[in-house]
């Protein structure tokens, strides 16, 4: 299989020899601890199906080269004849999977063992890199999703152009969905507005409680307290004097000054 990705030739290399094997007695769930070399995984647990999971799993190194996925059309990566997106998705998200699965199996393989640190540091390291691969995985997968939206929409935007270029007048889809433009916008005003004004509304019925309750607990003192209400009717009483005291002032003075006028 060749992978070729923004004109770079990725040929199949040579297989390096993966593991070396220490002598051991393989754990009490059918795993034995190997150490790679050249592996991203330092343990696995054996078993009949571990070949074919080794080999999908080593799709995984393909995200690597799949982060500029979003700046290279589907011509640009030849995985196949009869592969598509959408399959290797798929597959990409299964492998990830099974690798999640082998790291699973391989915290097991540690738990029952007696795991020494450098086989503690190999387990959190292969953590780490199923999740940067994982992340990886779902970035690129926006990156593919939004300009493949990016694209329809320029498409679509584009065909609306030529129609409208070849009928010499804006088409009846485009005044649609111009109207339906300008009525949204006008309706998200619309909406701000009501908003900012039951905001307002609220304000001031919280500050109208407010005042209520205010009123309601001096009432409550005076009712109480028989000295406090006396002394509110006193205050009271004074200002109604002081009220009268100044009327009668300003009112003498006008008399003054009307006939001070009259006399001249």
């Amino acid at each position: 299989m060749k992978t070729t990705l923004r004109g770079r030739s990725l040929a199949k290399r040579p297989r390096p020899e993966l593991f070396k094997r220490y002598p051991g007695t393989p754990g009490s769930n059918g795993c034995q601890v190997v150490i790679g070399t050249n592996s991203p995984i330092g343990f696995i647990p054996t078993g009949p199906s571990l070949s074919s999971v080794w080999k999908k799993s080593k799709h995984l190194y393909l995200l690597k080269w799949l982060e500029p996925l979003g700046y290279v059309d589907s011509g640009s990566l030849n995985v196949g004849p009869s592969r598509s997106w959408k399959s290797m998705e798929m597959e990409i998200e299964s492998s990830l999977e099974k690798l999640l699965d082998i790291n699973d199996s391989m915290s097991r393989c540690a738990a029952t063992a007696s795991a020494t640190s450098s086989i503690n540091q190999k387990l959190a390291r292969h953590r780490d890199i199923l999740h940067e691969y994982t992340q990886e995985f779902r970035r690129t997968k926006g990156n593919l999703n939004s300009m493949r939206e990016h694209a329809e929409l320029l498409n679509s935007v584009r065909d609306a152009i030529s129609e409208s270029k070849a009928s010499g007048s804006m088409s009846p889809r485009m005044q649609l969905l111009r109207e339906r433009a300008s009525v949204h916008g006008s309706t998200s005003h619309i909406d701000e507005v009501i908003s900012q004004a039951q905001a307002t509304r609220s304000v001031l019925g919280a500050q109208r409680a407010l005042f209520g309750d205010v009123q309601g607990k001096v009432k409550h003192l005076g009712e109480k307290f028989p000295i406090i209400r006396g002394l509110l009717g006193a205050i009271r009483r004074k200002r109604s004097r002081d009220t009268l005291i100044l009327s009668a002032v300003i009112a003498a003075c006008t008399l003054f000054l009307i006939i001070y006028w009259l006399s001249k």
